[in-house]
């Protein structure tokens, strides 16, 4: 699989911006310590924020914010989403 190729560990914190509504997060959540989703809608976020809930995934975090405006407050992340070609 592409995080093992990546080294993603159940131990990495990743960042996704441009989060939505979460397929790449939800996707990689179970394979990381933690996940934070960074978005600009408030809408995507709810969306994102009921999935996480009804999946009960407890490791990610949702952040209102944008790709400028976006202050990581905690320890340096891992992983970052790929750019997009």
């Amino acid at each position: 699989m592409l995080c093992q190729e990546l080294g993603v560990t159940n131990e990495c914190v990743g960042v996704e911006m441009g989060a939505g509504t979460g397929q790449f997060t939800l996707a990689i959540a179970p394979r990381c310590a933690r996940v934070i989703a960074v978005d600009v809608s408030p809408m995507m976020l709810e969306v994102l924020r009921e999935k996480c809930a009804r999946g009960a995934v407890a490791n990610v975090e949702v952040v209102q914010a944008g790709f400028l405006t976006y202050q990581h407050e905690s320890p340096p992340a891992d992983r970052r989403s790929p750019p997009v070609a």
